[in-house]
């Protein structure tokens, strides 16, 4: 298992190497380049990293580079089922050639291969420069990371799940009826103060083509339809605020059944508006009395 933080950026003593090993270089190349320009290390997030090796196993098995798993799976959804509560946002490098594979379970990963991937991240250029934004955003706070190879075949991918952890958050019910009551509660960690809460429908995604996966060239963080806010502001229920604790019961509405994300806003220094600083999916099913 990685360390905490990532502080070699040399050569790894032995290439290539197992899973574990080759985590933490790519862990190290991320921070390296991060700290080239002034930025602080991220963290090791283990449950960042379960999402993202599901995902690029997924990749590999099915020969597609997408947000958008072959489940119909979101970045936020996957992390949400991993167990994590914070913003996160992925970097994903794969196959384009909708191959069948397996992945080698018993796969050794080579420093070349990694670094090469990582400098490809880096040396985009605007606009089409989203893995380097994400590699050397300052929101950042940990990283989880994935790797796999297929089985029979020199080649790697890779999936980076970037995290912003400014709050520790309550469990919110992974599936609820219709009609009932949400709660949403937590503390912000300083020097985040809380912001507002939103609520947004996603798209049902059912399973989809590697072609049509290949297809897509992003994904789009999504926008509350609702937001929740502060007593003092004008919002359908006044969100509890005391100190860094916030709290509240949300309704949820008899038409509301479907996939939803519910965000979480703070204030950050030196950002001139509110930031999402935690996605989390949950599903809303119809009401028994309807």
């Amino acid at each position: 298992m990685p360390r905490a933080e990532g502080t070699a950026t040399r050569e790894p003593a032995q290439s290539p190497m197992r899973l574990g090993p080759a985590v933490e270089y790519t862990l190290a190349l991320v921070n390296r380049d991060r700290a080239a320009e002034g930025l602080l290390k991220l963290t090791y997030d283990p449950v960042a990293a379960k999402a993202a090796q599901r995902h690029v196993e997924d990749m590999v098995c099915h020969g597609f580079t997408a947000h958008i798993g072959s489940d119909g799976s979101v970045p936020e959804q996957r992390y949400t089922d991993a167990g994590g509560a914070h913003m996160v946002q992925e970097n994903a490098a794969c196959f384009f050639d909708e191959e069948k594979r397996t992945v080698d379970p018993d796969a050794r990963f080579e420093s070349e291969r990694i670094a090469r991937i990582q400098q490809a991240f880096l040396h985009e250029l605007p606009p089409d420069d989203g893995h380097r934004r994400n590699i050397l955003s300052a929101r950042h706070t940990a990283v989880g990371i994935g790797l796999a190879k297929p089985a029979g075949v020199e080649a790697l991918c890779v999936v980076q799940e970037f995290v912003d952890a400014y709050a520790d958050y309550e469990t919110i019910p992974r599936a609820l009826r219709a009609g009932a009551t949400l709660r949403v509660a937590g503390d912000m960690r300083p020097p985040a103060k809380f912001g507002g809460i939103g609520i947004a429908r996603l798209p049902e995604r059912g399973p989809s083509t590697a072609s049509r996966l290949n297809a897509t060239s992003s994904y789009r963080i999504p926008t509350p339809t609702q937001l929740y806010f502060a007593s003092g502001f004008k919002t359908p229920v006044p969100v509890q605020v005391s100190g860094q604790r916030f709290e509240v019961d949300l309704p949820i509405g008899h038409e509301a059944s479907g996939l939803h994300a519910l965000s979480v806003w703070a204030q950050l220094p030196r950002e001139n508006s509110l930031v999402m600083v935690g996605l989390r999916t949950f599903r809303v099913r119809g009401s028994e009395n309807r």
